[in-house]
């Protein structure tokens, strides 16, 4: 008989289980204070959280992204060989969080392996994260950084639209800017410069992926697309706007 390895989305499911774990809800710019960060373990259950971190300088480092299965008492930024400290701690969109002291998680953890396993590879699945956004920050051309920064973006607080294969994403340009570590004004240009090749739709204070294979081949390094004719439109924020969001008007 074989056994299933547990599914990303065990971990969260079993620690929700655990006597004494509480969920909370945030709604989108909601914050998790710092007095909870020390004392209780915080993991994401649903939605996006963004962590704004600087080091003891007071350089910021832009801001990091967890989404489902992120426990934010293990990024580098609390402690470690990155000697950096937690700032802020917000929800993106609204979300759902699981609190629990330290002792009910050591407990949940020696009473049920699964969880111990579903635990060890969602921290496995954090850490490969923060290394992928570390290397989107070594990226030095601005249109390529970006379009990679809007592919984690992706992963992390999308909404799938069902207009096709297109994904949105609630979020300013100041925070995609803060994310992809660029200044708000080059951010509102490369934007730009996607909407016009047909990549993107931008709405106020969201950013609908038109093409998220395109946006993927530039983050890549591949040739930008080429401008395009014509208009387009989000039906998700219009609802009379034509059915097909890509649509020369």
């Amino acid at each position: 008989m074989t056994t299933r390895n547990p599914s990303p989305s065990t971990f969260v499911e079993l620690l929700a289980a655990v006597p004494g774990v509480v969920s909370r809800h945030l709604p989108a710019l909601g914050t998790v204070d710092a007095d909870t960060l020390r004392s209780r373990v915080v993991v994401v259950k649903s939605g996006c959280v963004g962590v704004r971190i600087e080091d003891l300088s007071g350089d910021r480092f832009g801001l990091e992204v967890g989404g489902r299965d992120c426990v934010l008492g293990l990024w580098p930024a609390a402690g470690g060989s990155f000697e950096m400290r937690l700032v802020h701690v917000y929800a993106l969109v609204p979300s759902v969080i699981l609190e629990a002291s330290l002792g009910v998680l050591l407990r949940g953890l020696a009473a049920d392996p699964a969880l111990t396993r579903a635990a060890v590879e969602a921290t496995g699945r954090q850490y490969a994260c923060l290394l992928r956004r570390a290397s989107i920050l070594r990226i030095r051309r601005p249109l390529q950084r970006l379009a990679a920064a809007l592919d984690h973006l992706m992963e992390h607080a999308a909404e799938h639209c069902a207009i096709g294969n297109r994904h949105f994403l609630p979020l300013t340009q100041d925070t995609i800017a803060e994310v992809a570590n660029l200044s708000r004004q080059t951010t509102n240009r490369e934007l730009r410069r996607f909407a016009a090749m047909r990549v993107v739709h931008l709405e106020r204070a969201a950013v609908c992926v038109l093409d998220p294979e395109r946006l993927r081949a530039v983050a890549h390094g591949d040739p930008e697309p080429r401008r395009q004719n014509g208009r387009t439109h989000c039906r998700r924020v219009n609802p009379g706007a034509p059915l097909d969001c890509v649509e020369d008007v």
